[in-house]
């Protein structure tokens, strides 16, 4: 989060981001700002640190893996990019748990 921050700074700062995360236990530790782990939380405190200094407003919400664009190259497989996938597969799940 830090290195996405600091590479997209200029563009960011100022603004409010919400970052979609499939990780639920990294999605407590950046909500919270801290963790029982050391190293998990100076991370954690960096990321708000350097979110507060360029004013950025974080937001994190949970998102599943399969709807997650990230996800295949974090682990090894090609990114859907140029695949056809229905938009409805892909972000009505996530439009029902954001929205009341």
């Amino acid at each position: 989060m830090p290195l996405a921050i600091s590479n997209w700074a200029e563009r960011l700062a100022g603004h409010p981001v919400i970052v979609f995360v499939d990780n639920q236990a990294a999605l407590g530790i950046l909500r919270n700002g801290t963790s029982k782990a050391p190293d998990l939380a100076a991370l954690a405190v960096f990321t708000w640190d350097l979110a507060m200094r360029l004013g950025i407003d974080l937001t994190f919400l949970w998102v599943p893996s399969p709807l997650n664009l990230a996800d295949p190259p974090s682990r090894g497989r090609r990114p859907p990019a140029g695949q056809p996938v229905a938009l409805a597969a892909r972000w009505e799940p996530l439009m029902r748990a954001l929205l009341p």
